[in-house]
Order: C-alpha cells, then sequence, then structure tokens
C-alpha cells in the first residue's frame, strides 16, 4: 500500500478489520470529541482507544509499501527535477541565484546580514514536504510560492522586483513517492507517526468535525536530496 494523506481513503478497510474496537473508539469520540485532539497530540487515553489505534499502526504498517509526500516550490523547469530529484536547500546556492535573477548583489548581501544567520540557514537540515496538498492549503502554507529566502529578498527589494518573481515560474507542489525502507533511513517523523494521522483523519471524516488542526497538516522531513526517481507528479496551484 501507499501511504498518502492526500488520499488515505485507502485504509479505511485497515481501520475496519477490527470490528469491535472500531466501533467502541467510535463511541467514544462521540460521547467525547475532545478525545480526538488528544489522540492527535498523543496525550492521555482510555485504553480501548489507544489500544484500537497501536493495533491498526502495527497491521498497516506491514502492508506500506512506499510514502508520498508534497514538496513545495516554484518550478521554472519539470526537468530540471526529474533530471537531478529534489535537492536539500543551500542557501549559498539560493543566494547566487537570487543576484542573478535580481542583480542588486550589494543590497542582497545586506537583506541576507539583515535576516540573520539562524534563519537563512534553518531550511538546511533537509527537503520540506507537506503531508498533503489540501490540509496545507486550507492552512496558508505558502511553500508552493517559492523558497522562503527568495521571497523575503524579492519583498525587501520592493514592489517592482517582487512582482516581477512572480510573474515567472509556476507554484507548485512536486509529488513523490519513496520506498518505505528509504524514508525509514532519511525521513521524519516515523511511519507509525504517519498512520496515526491516518486514523485520527478517519475519525474527523466519520465525526463529521471541522476545526483548525487538521492531523495532516504537518511536514515530512527528508534528510537527504529525494532521488529524481522518486519524483512522481507536479501539481500546479495557479
Amino acid at each position: 500500500m501507499n501511504l498518502d494523506l492526500e488520499n488515505p481513503t485507502a485504509f479505511w478497510p485497515v481501520i475496519r478489520e477490527n470490528k469491535k474496537g472500531h466501533s467502541e473508539v467510535l463511541e467514544l469520540c462521540r460521547k467525547d470529541v475532545l478525545l480526538v485532539s488528544s489522540l492527535s497530540a498523543c496525550g492521555d487515553l482510555p485504553k480501548r482507544l489507544e489500544e484500537t489505534t497501536n493495533s491498526f499502526v502495527r497491521s498497516a504498517k506491514e502492508r506500506v509499501e512506499a510514502i508520498t509526500a508534497y514538496h513545495g516550490c516554484r518550478v521554472f523547469s519539470e526537468s530540471d527535477y526529474r533530471g537531478k530529484g529534489i535537492r536539500r536547500l543551500e542557501t549559498n546556492r539560493i543566494v547566487s541565484w537570487s543576484k542573478e535573477f535580481f542583480g542588486h548583489d550589494a543590497r542582497i548581501d545586506e537583506i541576507i546580514m539583515q535576516l540573520g544567520h539562524d534563519y537563512v540557514r534553518h531550511g538546511e537540515s533537509g527537503v520540506y514536504c507537506m503531508r498533503a496538498i489540501e490540509a496545507a492549503k486550507r492552512n496558508g502554507c505558502r511553500h508552493s510560492e517559492g523558497s522562503e529566502i527568495v521571497r523575503c529578498i524579492a519583498k525587501r527589494l520592493g514592489r517592482v522586483e517582487e512582482e516581477r518573481y512572480f510573474s515567472v515560474g509556476r507554484p507548485c507542489f512536486i509529488e513523490v513517492r519513496v520506498p518505505k525502507s528509504w524514508f525509514e533511513l532519511n525521513a521524519e517523523p516515523t511511519v507509525e507517526v504517519l498512520l496515526r494521522n491516518v486514523f485520527v483523519h478517519w475519525l474527523w471524516v466519520e465525526l463529521n468535525l471541522d476545526w483548525p488542526g487538521d492531523p495532516r497538516e504537518g511536514g515530512i522531513v527528508f534528510r537527504a536530496d529525494i532521488p529524481s526517481d522518486y519524483v512522481k507528479a507536479f501539481h500546479y496551484t495557479g
């Protein structure tokens, strides 16, 4: 099975295999919907809810073969990603690209200094992806608009340069699908955490809940470059 939080319904039958457990969990959560948020936050839970959740996670993990995630970025050429994959953020490369695109070398150096070392370098730990496009959009995620650093530079250079940047390329979520074995070596959170998200989202759907904090809103961080073979599709948002 492919663990894709954008399309998690394939796991609904796995949840329902535990007929008694899933029925009791629904009854518990109908009486106290706050249990759903406690489950999402890994808080203290009634024994039946914890046992049923853990049973689903164990059973589903054995069937998971791949995990899907969505990398938000501004795409200028699909061939770059299909040929090279998705690379971890390299601040020096981003700054060099910005100078080539905008010019204003001295001003860009000044902006980078103003942003501060910690802010500029904070994304270098890996490739950041979203768990689901729908939830990312509802949460106001701007990753698909382009590099956060480039957007900061563009904004500080003024309206003309900002508009010029947003007039090129296309905002996009790149769909990647990685084998479970590769994911377990190179990504976080764990497969178990993502499956727990699936269970919580199933409760949301069954109980018709709607409040901020969709469990699919979070991210997935890949500590390694994502090989081009794992790039599957481009989902443009504009």
